[in-house]
């Protein structure tokens, strides 16, 4: 996992394939969510989070991220719920869709190594550091 730049942070989670881990800096919690955009409205992002040992398939269905619009949509069960009645999981990643623009100091977060757009392993320090390859670089 690499640490991304707070100023890289929105560039890289829209990229369309992303894989992040959140962490607090104030409790030390982490969660790890799979971030992909839907193949028919580039606004629409589908959000799944790490729910079990294998970091490759064990990824659940949490809710929908509009970038259009700034707002995050959290899985029916939870419409209707307030917000600190959410698990963690899901409080967390709606605490990065509210400041993505502006990511605080006390949030970390980090990418798994793959380019946010078409998920090949990076190998370039500077793509490492940035989250995508030179060749998706265009897209962001």
């Amino acid at each position: 996992m690499e640490r991304l730049a707070k100023e890289r942070v929105k560039n890289f989670v829209l990229g369309g394939n992303a894989i992040i881990t959140i962490e607090s800096g104030m409790t030390g919690k982490h969660f790890t969510y799979k971030i992909t955009r839907s193949k028919t409205d580039e606004n629409l992002y589908f959000v799944k989070s790490l729910r079990g040992a294998d970091n490759l398939s064990d990824y659940v269905y949490i809710g929908c991220y509009y970038a259009d619009t700034k707002y995050f949509h959290p899985e029916k069960r939870y419409k209707g719920v307030a917000t600190y009645a959410w698990p963690k999981s899901l409080q967390a990643i709606n605490y990065m869709f509210k400041f993505l623009d502006n990511i605080p100091d006390k949030l970390i977060i980090y990418h798994e190594g793959r380019c946010c757009v078409c998920g090949r392993r990076l190998t370039t320090p500077e793509s490492i550091e940035l989250g995508v390859g030179p060749e998706c670089a265009k897209y962001v």
